[in-house]
């Protein structure tokens, strides 16, 4: 008794969808098929097999949760080396390269924080 992800109404797969959304949708998936699983015994199958799904369907769950929060930390490691990049700037001589590059990084700075 094999899973068809297409089979889910959840499931419409759209190439121009980004990863995250792409990760939200298999997500949604796995979370329906998890509590399928888990809590239907109306279903004809092995206790091992029941077993083996929910442990698969909750790892996936996991490893998508994992990605979402290793993403978030992205963006703060962007920021930090970016802000240390800032600093380094000021040992430069100063003239038109130095305030060029400080407006560009401060500049960036700025956008990365506000998005």
């Amino acid at each position: 008794m094999q899973y068809d992800p297409s089979a889910s109404p959840i499931y419409n797969y759209n190439s121009n969808m980004s990863t995250k959304q792409e990760l939200e949708k298999i997500s949604n998936i796995c979370s329906e098929e998890l509590t399928r699983y888990r809590y239907n015994k109306d279903l004809k199958i092995s206790d091992k097999f029941r077993k083996g799904k929910v442990a698969g369907l909750a790892y996936s769950l996991e490893l998508i949760y994992y990605i979402f929060e290793k993403e978030k930390r992205l963006k703060q490691e962007f920021l930090e080396r970016l802000e240390a990049q800032i600093k380094d700037v000021q040992d430069l001589n100063d003239g038109d390269y130095k305030k060029g590059l400080e407006e560009a990084l401060e500049w960036v700075e700025k956008l990365s924080k506000n998005s």
